[in-house]
């Protein structure tokens, strides 16, 4: 009795895994589609005091809207930007925002990301 409880627990659980891995075939399909256009996401210096840069790689000219979020998600700053082809720049001031942790987000229309910055 307790080997086929054993058993039927350790098949559970087996047939549990392999169900929540799931075929990702679909993901990387989707990338070959549209391959992401964002790369190399970088904030320096953070955490920061008055000044950070965000820097990013574009594949190609695009519109990117650059939002800074507080952890509550409410925005905070906003600005839209022409990238070019390349390495892009970004400077950010903290101007009246209180010391902590926000997240900022790179979006162009069909692509996001989204990484952290701490305010001292």
């Amino acid at each position: 009795m307790k080997r086929t409880l054993l058993l039927l627990i350790l098949i559970f659980a087996t047939a549990t895994f392999t169900f929540a891995q799931g075929d990702r075939s679909d993901v990387v399909q989707n990338l070959s589609i549209n391959p992401p256009t964002i790369s190399k996401v970088v904030a320096s210096p953070n955490p920061l005091a008055d000044k950070t840069t965000i820097t990013f790689h574009t594949s190609k000219r695009q519109k990117v809207e650059f939002i800074v979020k507080n952890l509550l998600g409410r925005t905070v700053y906003r600005e839209t930007v022409q990238t070019n082809e390349g390495t892009n720049r970004i400077p950010f001031y903290k101007d009246d925002l209180k010391s902590g942790v926000y997240l900022y987000t790179l979006k162009t229309s069909d692509q996001s990301v989204s990484k952290r910055i701490i305010i001292k």
